[in-house]
């Protein structure tokens, strides 16, 4: 039979522990290893998909002019290109969706050639899940044959491809780039 004092022991131990337990998930931030999972899911990538006349609107509002955008219509997709001040804009809208990310595939595949190869010097970032994905370059390339300069990015959801990059480096011009992307609520890296 136990003590008295051996049974409080016992108890103040099991209480220590459990502070102890207690202590250790709130300074997990309160949340179980589930719960983060189920919060990385809520935090997943979100690329809204816009119209051509919701892109050009803010385009418009950004210091581009109406003659500065030509556009054209074909029986799979809606496409317009403008260019500003050595700014280029491209976007696509597609009536299948799996040709929207087969196009992204393509720039998603050239980002992870150019990361691969080690010759970018500058920041790259990007992004892909299955309905939505980015690419953001800033900086340089250099191979033998192939040389740009590259800041912008190109941005992907369901039916939608949509780019905006310069060759120019000057603060002024990727400070237009970056007005563009926060209108539209897209990645800056």
């Amino acid at each position: 039979m136990k003590t008295t004092k051996e049974m409080i022991k016992k108890a103040g131990t099991s209480v220590l522990i459990f502070a102890m337990a207690l202590s250790l998930f709130a300074c997990s931030g309160g949340k179980s290893r589930k719960d983060k999972d189920e919060d990385e899911e809520e935090e997943e990538l979100e690329i809204d998909e816009y119209s051509a006349k919701d892109i050009i609107d803010v385009l418009k509002e950004n210091d581009f002019k109406k003659s500065d955008i030509n556009s054209e219509e074909s029986k799979d997709y809606t496409y317009f290109y403008a260019e500003n001040r050595s700014v280029y804009v491209m976007y696509y809208y597609y009536d299948d969706e799996d040709d929207a990310r087969d196009m992204f595939d393509l720039y998603y595949d050239e980002y992870k050639d150019v990361k691969k190869s080690g010759n970018f010097e500058g920041d790259l970032d990007a992004d892909y899940t299955d309905d939505a994905g980015y690419v953001f370059y800033n900086g340089e390339y250099d191979e033998k044959k192939d040389k740009w300069t590259r800041y912008g990015g190109i941005y992907y959801s369901d039916n939608m491809v949509f780019s905006i990059f310069t060759d120019r480096l000057k603060d002024r011009t990727k400070d237009n780039i970056n007005n563009v992307l926060e209108d539209l609520g897209y990645p800056v890296s």
